[in-house]
């Protein structure tokens, strides 16, 4: 008999249920697949309740390689650079892309497509 709970995927408000990340105190938050940087407001809950030194997430859809090159060169960043904050590690990715032409999505954006709170 198996008795272990069934894996569930209910509709969840990150912002409303920010308590979910609770406890990831000075770790840094990554979001690739979801529009969650398109609400800083719903970011700043994230960061509230997790504890969390950063969360990062993008603001509009991206191009596969667009996300594939700026996650590569974002951990990098984070990894290699321990004491770079998330918000710096955010903006020199942005740079470096930009300044390779890297293509981020099907439409034109203003501001940034990455963004840190």
């Amino acid at each position: 008999m198996n008795t272990t709970a069934p894996l569930r995927f209910e509709r969840l408000h990150i912002g409303k249920q920010a308590g979910i990340f609770k406890g990831l105190d000075g770790k840094v938050m990554v979001f690739s697949c979801c529009h969650v940087g398109a609400d800083r407001r719903v970011m700043e809950t994230i960061k509230e309740a997790s504890g969390a030194a950063g969360v990062i997430a993008y603001r509009v859809d991206v191009y596969d390689c667009y996300a594939n090159l700026a996650e590569v060169m974002l951990f990098d960043r984070l990894i290699s650079n321990r004491g770079m904050s998330p918000s710096k590690a955010v903006e020199l990715v942005a740079e470096a892309l930009s300044f390779m032409k890297v293509p981020t999505c099907s439409r034109q954006t203003r501001g940034p497509v990455m963004v840190c709170v």
